[in-house]
């Protein structure tokens, strides 16, 4: 049955404070100290050429892989004419598809850490992938591309944050080995520019005339693409690796709550996932040896990245080397985080320090060593490394690599529970009610808001109003979101793609800002002003409980957030009358309540039950009820009939509840215990 005009929509919202139900969670008992991971493969292709051997290569010799784009017309953008394509494969009449370059680089990668010979179990092989636009609309394919290149039968897991993509993967491939969700993990990300990329990036007025430089004199980005892929594992599951080891030791997330494409100018928001960074990685300021920059090249991006640095690495930042590789690749956008990562540490093991390319007299506001004086790597020893990623919507992720794992320490559980949890939904077959829609937003300036936009924020402020919370100060720094969905704002990429129809040089700018995957979770950051730990995840069936598990499991180790509002989103197809809607919980730390005492994910459902009851020492005959929450039809629905259920459900009689979401990507369990 539909809503009534009055109703509006389906508008379902609870609150442990009105209902007692708030939900705890513990962390998985065998986790006691950090295991270290170890990076033992590499592979890549990029501008530079196939491989990540040309990579390094062209770093010694200063030599850029930046050229005129031939491969497809972007005359109407002129005087833009350079990007870090690959050009070669092009000429080589290779494809330019996701799938082969995918494929290229994790199979480079595989056979880098001598794993073709070694048995792994393929369900204990899991891949994290990063795209911001996908290829035809499909976000999660590239991970599916991956696993299939070397028969990975593990959780495929996609994080779709733009230009902070892979960065992310590669901290959350190290998180599901630290959980025990599996041995091996591929992480990294892929990228192909498209003339209606060029065109986006060339109405908001990014691209620069000539070969980017950043923190150089010449200003504007050129962009880039390609892919890159990390095997991770954990130290101790081999005697012996093929590689000198490198470590992923930590890394931090982070939002701006500031502009849908710009950076926070003040680069606060850089600053805070540095410093969480450091702390997740047990690490001082005075250790780093060498930043890979994110900087791209643009006014905007540099100054405020070289002002986050300063801030989170105080008087080291005066004599530390700071460069950029997308000098030489281009800005690869959703590849950019794993091919900067993967630069660093072959120079690394190298004995170099990457450079940056035409810097020439730099800038006043820039670092005071970017390695650019000649444009080439100089010898130099890097023990510990950051590199940083910035992306649209204000999300920030950086990762800390060494050359050597600290020592372990023990974690430190904290309780987690959910306070308040909203669902706005419009079912099958129900027009959507815009207006009651847009004042459940509050008092939000938005600008031609999508339905994506719209729900989201109606369900974040209303889970943060059940739970009693208001953000204001520091909460809002310690306040994260971790959203899910399963492609780009339809409303947003369809009116991108109609302003496209007037000419490449008069796209729309605002729109084309909307067409990335978590523009609305950006706009839930400025909405409500939190500020801490910003992700998104694409899981297809599992999305919603993969984000609020995620951000379980984040909330109860971790010390940079108090709180994160986690759900997810989806919007009907256009001229379509399917279930559309948004449902966020906020989850926060030390709470009261009933329990989580077991989180797991995995290949099959069934080893993700098990695991999850397993870790909380629960016969299975003790669940007096199980759930499915996997979003058919649609992500609010599926966590309405899982999550929802369960609350109403530990209110009542029930004392363990098992909720559950499995999809073509993995599954998920949590078990859930009253107190």
């Amino acid at each position: 049955m539909c809503p009534t005009e009055a109703d509006g929509f389906d508008d379902r919202s609870h609150s442990n404070h009105q209902a007692q139900a708030s939900l705890t969670f513990v962390p998985v008992g065998a986790l006691q100290h950090r295991p270290a991971i170890v990076v033992t493969g590499l592979g890549a292709i990029s501008s530079l050429g196939r491989g990540v051997a040309p990579i390094i290569q062209a770093m010694v010799e200063g030599r850029d892989g930046l050229s005129e784009m031939t491969r497809f017309d972007i005359t109407a953008l002129h005087p833009i004419r350079y990007a870090g394509w690959l050009r070669e494969s092009w000429e080589r009449r290779e494809p330019a598809s996701l799938e082969s370059w995918v494929r290229a680089a994790v199979r480079e990668a595989w056979n880098d850490a001598g794993l073709a010979d070694v048995s792994i179990a393929p369900e204990r092989i899991a891949v994290v992938s990063g795209t911001t636009l996908g290829e035809e609309g499909a976000l999660s394919r590239s991970a599916d591309y991956a696993a299939d290149e070397v028969g990975a039968r593990g959780p495929r897991w996609t994080i779709s944050t733009a230009c902070a993509s892979s960065a992310n993967s590669i901290g959350l491939g190290r998180d599901l080995i630290e959980w025990g969700d599996a041995d091996v993990v591929i992480v990294g990300g892929v990228e192909k520019l498209v003339v209606e990329i060029m065109a986006g990036f060339a109405v908001l007025g990014v691209l620069g005339s000539e070969k980017c430089a950043p923190f150089g004199e010449q200003i504007g980005t050129t962009l880039g693409e390609g892919a890159g892929f990390l095997v991770l594992e954990r130290a101790d599951l081999r005697a012996t690796r093929p590689r000198s080891p490198a470590f992923v030791l930590g890394y931090a997330l982070s939002g701006d709550a500031w502009h849908e494409t710009s950076p926070d100018p003040r680069g606060s928001g850089l600053a805070r996932a540095i410093s969480a960074c450091l702390v997740d990685a047990s690490v001082e300021p005075d250790a780093v040896d060498y930043v890979n920059a994110h900087a791209t090249g643009t006014a905007a991006n540099d100054d405020a990245e070289w002002r986050g640095i300063r801030k989170a690495l105080g008087a080291r930042s005066a004599n530390i080397p700071v460069s950029a590789s997308k000098g030489f690749l281009g800005h690869a956008q959703g590849a950019a985080g794993v091919l900067e990562t993967i630069a660093t540490i072959g120079c690394m093991q190298l004995g170099t320090i990457p450079p940056s390319l035409r810097v020439g007299r730099g800038r006043s506001s820039g670092p005071a060593d970017t390695v650019g004086e000649t444009g080439r790597a100089r010898e130099g020893v890097i023990d510990v490394s950051l590199s940083n990623s910035m992306a649209f919507g204000g999300a920030n992720a950086v990762v800390a690599v060494a050359r050597r794992a600290t020592s372990a320490r023990p974690v430190t559980a904290r309780s987690v529970s959910i306070e308040g949890l909203s669902i706005k939904r419009t079912p099958a077959g129900c027009p959507r009610d815009d207006v009651s829609l847009a004042a459940a937003c509050g008092d939000t300036d938005m600008r031609a808001p999508d339905p994506s936009t719209l729900y989201a924020i109606a369900s974040a402020r209303a889970a943060l109003g059940q739970a009693g919370l208001r953000l204001s100060g520091a909460s809002k720094d310690r306040t994260g979101l971790f959203g899910a969905c399963v492609g780009p704002p339809r409303a947003s990429v369809e009116e991108y793609r109609e302003s496209l129809k007037r000419g490449l040089d008069r796209a729309s700018a605002p729109a084309f800002a909307r067409t990335v995957a978590h523009a609305p979770l950006g706009a839930v950051s400025r909405a409500l002003g939190a500020r801490g730990p910003l992700s998104m995840v694409v899981g297809d069936d599992v999305a919603g409980l993969l984000a609020i598990a995620y951000a379980a499991r984040w909330l109860a180790v971790r010390t940079d957030a108090d709180h994160i509002i986690a759900g997810g989103f989806d919007e009907r197809p256009l001229d379509s009358m399917d279930d559309e809607g948004a449902a966020f919980a906020v989850l926060s730390s030390e709470g009261s309540g009933p329990l989580v005492r077991g989180v797991a994910t995995a290949a099959t459902l069934r080893e993700a039950v098990e695991r999850a009851l397993s870790s909380a020492s629960f016969d299975p005959r003790s669940v007096d009820l199980t759930l499915d929450a996997s979003s058919d039809p649609s992500i609010a629905y599926g966590l309405e009939a899982g999550l929802e259920v369960a609350l109403d459900a530990l209110r009542g009689e029930a004392r363990r509840v098992l909720v559950t979401a499995e999809g073509p990507q993995g599954s998920v369990a949590l078990v859930l215990e009253a107190r």
